[in-house]
């Protein structure tokens, strides 16, 4: 007959044993890895491109000297405001050339000649007009011919031609005289065209100045427009009046629009010494910029295409897959390769256009330790 003492300690002994396999298979069983998800949703994209630019006032006016001289030291200074018609600068004109001894006896030689030449056509063109009218009378009594009343008039008009080019050529004569015998003429005044601030001063002392030489800039800071260097395969993308953002100016992004695109590019070295096609694209700001000022530099931001209601993910949860991309899905506890083809992407979020839809659940950023099938727990799993 068993002894009940003995088979209770034998199943005890079972009992222990077992316990301790279930601990030890417990221990050593794999355990679910945990990971950060995030849920697939729907929303909205806008891919957009970046680069530098510059502000600029909308329409500066360059001053330029309208008479040669010597222009008086300028006493307005850059930022100082100007008042339109007020007087910028002032410019002594040039003196004339003294005439030496020669020149002068040569001069007043062919002005006594010039006023000889002018009398004796004078009394030429008197003397046609006369005959002029005494033919017009006899031809209006039908005395002479039509043909001799229009010569005479003819002869008139030539007669007049000639009486006026001698008394130019005597008034040009006297002119030169004239000029050489003048001490100084009155200062010329340079008046600004309009109400503004002056921007820049290309002369900064009292020098001889020629006719059109630049002097200075004038405009108005609050009217500023953005002008920026992009790339031309950006450019080509973009559109006259699509939304853009100017940033890095020293506030808040100010919301603009394209403008003008140019329609040409022109060849830049990049400081690493790449050569680039690059296209001027101007953008007019929605805001005023206080504290900004003309030449100062600004980051342009332009959208070039934007989609609605489509199925987006983090960029950081798609990783490379050969030439493609794929997204690790959790399926039953499990992770499962999927093969996803993408589309618009701005920075933060990449469309998705097959392999995933909106409630799918997904690794937020996946590493090197993950592989197909492997048993993983999601934590934080966020939304949109």
């Amino acid at each position: 007959m068993p002894n009940p003492l003995r088979q209770r300690t034998r199943w005890l002994a079972l009992a222990t044993a077992a316990v301790v396999v279930l601990l030890v298979l417990a221990w050593w069983w794999p355990r679910a890895l945990p990971v950060e998800a995030v849920t697939v949703a729907r929303g909205d994209l806008a891919s957009s491109v970046v680069d530098l630019g510059e502000t600029r006032v909308r329409e500066p006016y360059v001053i330029t000297a309208p008479v040669a001289g010597r222009l008086r030291r300028i006493t307005l200074d850059v930022g100082d405001p100007v008042a339109q018609d007020a007087v910028l600068a002032w410019i002594d004109p040039a003196s004339s050339t003294p005439l030496d001894a020669r020149t002068r006896a040569s001069l007043e030689a062919a002005l006594r000649q010039a006023r000889s030449t002018r009398d004796r056509a004078g009394a030429h063109a008197q003397l046609a007009a006369d005959e002029a009218e005494r033919t017009a009378r006899l031809w209006a009594q039908r005395l002479v011919s039509e043909q001799t009343h229009r010569a005479a008039q003819l002869m008139r008009r030539e007669a007049e031609a000639e009486r006026a080019a001698a008394d130019a050529g005597v008034a040009r004569i006297e002119a030169e005289l004239a000029e050489s015998q003048a001490g100084g003429s009155a200062a010329v005044a340079v008046l600004s065209p309009i109400e503004g601030r002056v921007l820049a001063r290309q002369v900064e002392s009292a020098k001889p100045v020629l006719v059109g030489e630049a002097l200075m800039e004038v405009g108005r800071p609050d009217a500023l427009e953005v002008v920026a260097e992009f790339l031309s395969q950006d450019a080509a993308l973009m559109r006259e009046g699509a939304p853009a953002w100017i940033e890095g100016w020293g506030g808040a992004a100010v919301p603009a629009r394209v403008r003008r695109i140019a329609p040409s590019g022109r060849l830049k070295v990049s400081a690493l010494g790449v050569e680039e096609r690059r296209v001027d694209v101007w953008l007019d700001p929605a805001e005023p910029m206080p504290g900004a000022g003309h030449g100062f530099q600004v980051e342009a931001r332009v959208e070039i295409a934007r989609v609605e209601g489509v199925v987006r993910v983090p960029v950081e949860s798609l990783v490379r897959d050969g030439e493609g991309w794929r997204a690790w899905r959790f399926e039953s506890g499990r992770l499962d390769a999927v093969p996803v083809a993408v589309g618009l992407t701005d920075g933060r979020w990449r469309e998705v256009r097959s392999g995933l839809a909106a409630g799918d659940v997904i690794v937020a950023a996946p590493d090197r330790q993950l592989a197909e099938g492997l048993r993983v727990s999601p934590r934080d799993v966020a939304g949109d």
